[in-house]
C-alpha cells in the first residue's frame, strides 16, 4: 500500500471505529504508526475536523435540514442509499451544508494568521480542492453539456476549461461550481460516471507562483487519479476517484 492509498483510506476512518474486518484500513493504521510524515498529516486532518466541529457547536440546526439532506439521497434496491462521492467520507458533510447555507466561511485556504496570502503550491491547491469537495453543498449550475457549463463559468467571471486533454469531453459533465481561493475565482466542473471526477481551473495571472507544466504531472493509483497541467494561461487540477473510467478517455 502506498502513502497516497493510505491517506485515501484514513480519510474515511474515524477513531475508535471497529475495523477488524477491514484489512485495508488495518494496514493503513499500521502504516500510520510507522510513518512519521503520515502520522503528522493525519494529526493535521484531525485538528481540522475538530476545529470545524467546534465552530458548529453554537449553530442552530435549521428546521428543514433533514428534508434538504434527503433530497441528495439516491434510492437503491434493498434500501441501500448512495450519496455523492465527495460526501461519503466526511462525518461533517451535513454540518458543512449548514455553514454554507448560513453564509459562514472558514478562514480562506492559503492565508496565514496575519491575513497575508501565502504562496500557492500544487500541493496546497490539491488540499484546497479536497476540502472544497468534502464541504460542497451542490452545484451552481447543472448540465450534461460541457459548452453550457463553460458558458456559465465565463458569464460569472470564473476560469473555465479552454481545452480538454484526450477525450475528456466525451465524459458527460454533471455540473459546475464557482469557488474562491485567496480571493481569486476557481472554476470546478464535475463529470464522469457517478460524478467521480472533478476539474479545477485557475488563472495563471492570479497565481503567478504556480509552476507552468505543459506536460501533465500525473499521480495515479488503483483508488484515485490526480493530474496538474497548464494550458492557455490557466492551471488545471484534475481529481478522480474512478481512474479506470478516466483511463478509457484520456492518457496523459
Amino acid at each position: 500500500m502506498t502513502i497516497e492509498e493510505a491517506k485515501f483510506l484514513l480519510q474515511a476512518y474515524r477513531p475508535n471505529s471497529d475495523v477488524a474486518d477491514i484489512p485495508s484500513i488495518t494496514e493503513a493504521l499500521a502504516m500510520l504508526e510507522e510513518d512519521a510524515a503520515l502520522k503528522s498529516w493525519y494529526e493535521e486532518e484531525r485538528e481540522f475536523d475538530e476545529l470545524f466541529a467546534s465552530k458548529l457547536s453554537d449553530i442552530e440546526i435549521p428546521a428543514n435540514l433533514e428534508s434538504e439532506i434527503l433530497k441528495q439521497v439516491v434510492s437503491k434496491p434493498n434500501k441501500v442509499v448512495e450519496f455523492p462521492w465527495w460526501k461519503q467520507f466526511s462525518f461533517f458533510g451535513a454540518a458543512a451544508s449548514i455553514l454554507l447555507a448560513l453564509g459562514l466561511l472558514l478562514s480562506p485556504m492559503g492565508n496565514d494568521s496575519t491575513g497575508q496570502s501565502t504562496v500557492l503550491t500544487v500541493e496546497s491547491f490539491q488540499t484546497f480542492a479536497n476540502q472544497a469537495l468534502r464541504n460542497a453543498k451542490g452545484f451552481n449550475a447543472k448540465s450534461h453539456e460541457w459548452a453550457t457549463l463553460v458558458s456559465y463559468l465565463d458569464e460569472n467571471n470564473t476560469p473555465a476549461p479552454a481545452q480538454l486533454p484526450g477525450r475528456i469531453k466525451d465524459m458527460p459533465p454533471v455540473g459546475c461550481m464557482t469557488l474562491s481561493l485567496n480571493d481569486k475565482p476557481v472554476g470546478v466542473v464535475c463529470f464522469g460516471k457517478k460524478s467521480k471526477s472533478h476539474l479545477f481551473v485557475i488563472e495563471s495571472e492570479d497565481f503567478p507562483e504556480m509552476p507552468v507544466e505543459i506536460k501533465p504531472i500525473l499521480d495515479q493509483n488503483p483508488y484515485s487519479t490526480k493530474a496538474y497541467w497548464t494550458n492557455n494561461d490557466r492551471h488545471y487540477l484534475l481529481l478522480s476517484s474512478d481512474p479506470e473510467e478516466l483511463s478509457q478517455f484520456v492518457s496523459f
